[in-house]
Parts: structure tokens; sequence; C-alpha cells
């Protein structure tokens, strides 16, 4: 499994079920898409045990696509 595909698993799991990931670009902005802070909250708590890294609070404002989730991931492992 991709890095991408793992992402998008945890923000399936995550998100508020009313946010489609499946139809999300890795570019389409969370905001836009509708996920909000308190997701966000739980997808990168998510994120770092599904990955095993831990992000600053400065990185977790910075990150709004998956795109950049899989950028900072990667810069991480």
């Amino acid at each position: 499994m991709s890095n991408i595909d793992k992402i998008k698993e945890i923000l399936k799991e995550e998100a508020n079920p009313q946010v489609n990931i499946d139809e999300m670009s890795l570019t389409d902005s969370w905001d836009d898409a509708g996920i909000d802070s308190l997701d966000k909250s739980s997808i990168f708590l998510a994120l770092e045990e599904g990955f095993g890294v831990s992000f600053e609070d400065e990185e977790i404002d910075s990150v709004d696509t998956i795109q950049q989730v899989d950028d900072l991931i990667a810069s991480k492992l």
C-alpha cells in the first residue's frame, strides 16, 4: 500500500462520514472538502500512529491537502 493510499484510508476512518475522500484529488483543500479542525486533529493523531511519526502544531497548521500530508510524512521517514 502506498503512503497516499494509507493516508486516504486514515482520512476515511477519521473524517466526518459526509466527506467523500474518494472524490478528493491530491490537491483539494481540506476546508473545501468539509474537513474541519476537529476532524483534522483526529486525523493527525491517527497519521502519527499509522506512520510512526510525530508532527509539530505548526506543521499541522501548514498542511491542507493530501499531497502536502504525503510530502510531510515522506520528509519524516
